[in-house]
């Protein structure tokens, strides 16, 4: 999943630096990888427990 979705950034790269997944780096795959995480967690109703989200 957190590849895909790095998939959808390709055309919003606005100084077309946009690299494969890859070739994206360490850090750019765990970002994408929390992001898919969180994602899961909403769809799923798991964000009750989120310090961040008020439920």
């Amino acid at each position: 999943m957190a590849e895909a979705m790095w998939l959808t950034q390709e055309t919003r790269d606005p100084d077309n630096e946009w690299q494969p997944w890859d070739q994206a780096g360490p850090y750019w795959q765990r970002v994408m990888r929390e992001f898919a995480a969180a994602s899961l967690n909403v769809l799923r109703g798991n964000f009750a427990n989120s310090p961040q989200i008020e439920a």
